[in-house]
């Protein structure tokens, strides 16, 4: 029961996992399975946007899209694929420490 279970929880986390490749030259490919129909495609790629900001923000850059496809590794589902690269943050975005007079 035990094995059934973990091979039960492995099949579950495949269904919303992410798949991120890298492109080199800086660029990354993200790809998740398909949500919604496709009328709603937008909202795929909305999630998708979302998950590639994610990744970068976990190494204190901001996401730059470069396009949209739908490529991914799933072979029975569809997959909303995303080209894109981490930047670094704006000057506007980076915090600023007043500086106080003496």
């Amino acid at each position: 029961m035990r094995w059934v279970s973990l091979l039960l929880l492995a099949v579950l986390a495949a269904c919303v996992s992410t798949s991120v490749s890298d492109l080199s030259d800086g660029r990354h490919h993200l790809a998740i399975r398909a949500q919604h129909s496709e009328d709603s495609y937008d909202l795929d790629r909305a999630d998708a946007a979302q998950r590639a900001d994610k990744y970068c923000r976990k190494s204190g850059q901001r996401v730059k899209i470069d396009r949209f496809d739908d490529q991914g590794p799933w072979i029975a589902s569809r997959a909303v694929g995303v080209v894109f690269s981490c930047q670094p943050p704006s000057p506007d975005e980076m915090p600023h420490h007043a500086v106080e007079a003496h």
